[in-house]
């Protein structure tokens, strides 16, 4: 799976990458998972997420 190596990579994002697959973004992210594909995610995403979404 490209799309999951590139974003392991930090080429491309988890949503562009679940695009490319064609899959919706859980089924994508259960596909990384099961697949030992590790995605980055750290305390300055969850921040970016958290103002994106109106919570802090």
């Amino acid at each position: 799976m490209k799309c999951g190596i590139w974003v392991q990579r930090k080429k491309i994002s988890i949503g562009k990458a679940s695009q490319l697959a064609k899959m919706p973004l859980l089924q994508f992210q259960n596909e990384l998972a099961m697949r030992n594909i590790n995605i980055h995610y750290d305390e300055t995403d969850l921040d970016v997420d958290l103002k994106n979404l109106g919570i802090i």
